[in-house]
């Protein structure tokens, strides 16, 4: 079976990568390497099925003419010998047959672009360090655990995983967050009241060998942070954050609706990471700001829309007054029409708009990010945007998920790595040097 060897075309115009057919003897050792690259090729890349269908026929084996009644003729080049293709194929075995096929039907070359080899990267790792289902079940039984804890001082409390371990976009690394609701009908004072809870939980805690490292930290929605030895997972609790369980469950949707979605966001968390703009606590953007700023440009920063604003096409499945118990439960992406989007860019080719969009085309200084109306709005309707580098606001309670940038030299630095990334994209350069790490100068 003739096999196909990938090289790279050397063009300042056109950057492309081939798959080059080479001898049937070749072919028999890497048989399973081509067609691993020919099958996935329509899944991976979002691109029509390959005009190659090997896959509709058992124990293919693609030989040239003469192969079939032979060796290689002398002087016949290896592109010859196979281009002459015949398809033999086992119904049952010990069923031999043979079927002609046309040649002109069979392209010579499989020809892949620099975004389709980007995106077939990106597929990849995002799929790698997906959460798993090993390390979701941890965690999960780890909150119950922690509940009959917590219930001994508090009877009535539930308490829910949120943020990136249920909202789809969670990595093996991702920590285990945590809401305790000691009520749904009063809100708590995050300042003192809820720092007065956390201490008495970390009191409790504290009689648990397998819990390290107990630490409360205060912020605008403080937090008890710790290190669990059983599941092996960093955890935050927080008291009475409402507004959590509610945007874990929309971006729940929103990672389904369309199965661009998660890599994308994804690979832009890894690349913000590396280059040290992803840290609130140092006054860059946090986790959930950035995957707010990816959904918003595949709202309105395409030609075609890519996902719909959930919360204004389906109001009733977001609605402020939905019990925080029954959310986990309820999952609008089984209702909810997925996938159905005109606008058919590769995941790769949404990176490139993502970064250009927010290097070049978003007005910072105008404009601040709603993914509740789906679209941007002006500084001017939002209280207090006017003086933020950055405005993006909460889906639910309409604040800024962006406050920690209050620095304008932070500000500068977050721009001028999209302006970074985007050359560099520009540039066809591979994942790996679009991810690479910043260098930390001490």
């Amino acid at each position: 079976m003739p096999s196909y060897n990938r090289r790279q075309q050397n063009s300042n115009s056109d950057n492309l990568v081939f798959l080059t057919p080479v001898t049937p003897t070749e072919g028999n050792r890497k048989n399973n390497h081509f067609r691993h690259q020919i099958n996935s090729l329509p899944a991976r890349l979002n691109k029509q099925p390959s005009p190659f269908p090997i896959s509709n026929f058992k124990n293919e084996q693609f030989i040239s003419h003469s192969a079939a009644h032979g060796k290689k003729r002398r002087g016949e080049s290896s592109a010859t010998y196979a281009k002459d293709l015949v398809l033999s194929f086992d119904d049952e075995p010990g069923c031999k047959k043979r079927k002609s096929l046309n040649p002109e039907s069979i392209p010579q070359q499989v020809a892949l672009s620099y975004f389709d080899v980007l995106s077939s990267d990106m597929l990849q790792y995002s799929e790698r360090c997906r959460q798993t289902e090993d390390i979701l079940q941890k965690k999960l039984r780890l909150r119950s655990t922690l509940l009959a804890i917590f219930r001994r001082e508090f009877p009535a409390a539930s308490l829910h995983l949120v943020g990136s371990s249920c909202n789809g976009f969670a990595s093996k690394s991702s920590d285990a967050d945590f809401c305790l609701m000691l009520t749904e009908w009063r809100a708590i004072d995050q300042r003192t009241e809820a720092v007065i809870y956390l201490r008495r939980l970390q009191k409790l805690l504290r009689q648990c060998p397998y819990i390290k490292d107990l630490q409360v930290i205060r912020a605008k929605v403080p937090i008890l942070k710790f290190q669990d030895s059983v599941s092996c997972c960093q955890c935050d609790v927080n008291i009475n954050n409402s507004i959590g369980i509610r945007n874990t469950h929309l971006l729940r949707t929103y990672s389904r609706v369309d199965e661009r979605v998660r890599p994308l966001i994804v690979i832009v968390k890894k690349w913000a990471s590396g280059r040290g703009i992803n840290d609130a606590s140092q006054g860059t953007l946090s986790s959930y700001s950035l995957v707010l700023m990816v959904i918003h440009f595949l709202q309105a920063g395409t030609k075609a829309p890519v996902i719909p604003s959930l919360q204004h096409h389906y109001p009733d499945y977001f609605r402020h007054d939905l019990s925080l118990d029954h959310l986990p439960m309820f999952d609008p992406a089984e209702i909810i029409p997925c996938n159905r989007s005109s606008n058919k860019q590769s995941v790769a080719e949404l990176l490139q708009g993502f970064l250009e969009y927010y290097a070049n085309n978003f007005r910072w200084d105008f404009l601040s990010i709603s993914v509740r109306l789906g679209r941007a709005t002006p500084k001017s309707l939002s209280p207090g945007a006017r003086d933020k580098p950055i405005f993006i606001e909460e889906p639910f309670d309409l604040t800024n998920t962006a406050r920690s940038v209050y620095d304008w030299n932070m500000f500068a630095k977050i721009k001028a790595e999209f302006k970074r990334a985007h050359e560099l994209i520009q540039r066809k350069v591979p994942l790996e040097e679009l991810l690479e790490e910043e260098k930390k100068t001490w």
